[in-house]
Formats: C-alpha cells, structure tokens, sequence
C-alpha cells in the first residue's frame, strides 16, 4: 500500500515544482508574488500554516490555481511532465491550442471509458 502525503505536503510539493519548472528561485517567486522569502521557504518546507491569500497569490505568480492540486497526479511520470511542458513551451500558439484540444479530447474519452478505472 503507497503511504499518500498530507495537504501542507502536496502544497509544498506542488508550488516548489511548479517554481521550479517556471525556472523561478524561492527569491524569484517571493519578490513577484510580493511576500517574504521566508514565507515561500516556510511553505516549500512545511512549516507553519500559510494564509489563503499567500497561496493565491503564489498560485497566480505560477500561472496555474487550485484545480491542479484536485487532479490525482499520483501515477504521472515527473520526467515525462517536464518533457511534455517543455516541447509545449517550444511550439507555436497554434500548436499548443492544437495541443490542447487533443489533451480534452483524449482527457474525455479516458473519463467515458468504464475500462480506464481497471489497472
């Protein structure tokens, strides 16, 4: 049986990942989200309890929200996200919306099949 991790601990790890694959220091992301380095430590590390209003601002700083941290991510290859985000990042707009919609279509079909909850 997988130990799973707590709240403050999915946050921590969810924050410090997406800082780091924006390519932003613990600095980078404190001054842009206008909060103290140590709040951004404190979170990435778990200590402490951390304001709503501090995530929400970190959260918007990393262009992403809430919802990210909903989806269970527990059987995603880290390696292979980062390659994904990267030749994402490399495409033209129009490719990445062509991207994109592929993403829905396939993310669709996956919640439609009753054969995708069968490991």
């Amino acid at each position: 049986m997988r130990k799973t991790k707590d709240n403050p601990q999915i946050l921590a790890d969810f924050i410090r990942s997406a800082r780091e694959n924006r390519g932003y220091s613990q600095e980078d992301l404190a001054e842009a989200a206008q909060i103290s380095l140590r709040s951004v430590n404190n979170i990435e590390n778990c200590r402490g309890d951390c304001r709503y209003s501090t995530v929400i601002r970190i959260l918007s700083v990393l262009k992403t929200d809430m919802n990210a941290l909903i989806v269970d991510q527990s059987d995603i290859d880290p390696v292979a996200e980062n390659k994904l985000l990267l030749f994402f990042r490399l495409c033209a707009e129009y490719d990445r919306n062509i991207l994109i919609q592929f993403a829905e279509f396939l993310s669709q079909k996956k919640s439609n099949d009753p054969m995708s909850n069968i490991k």
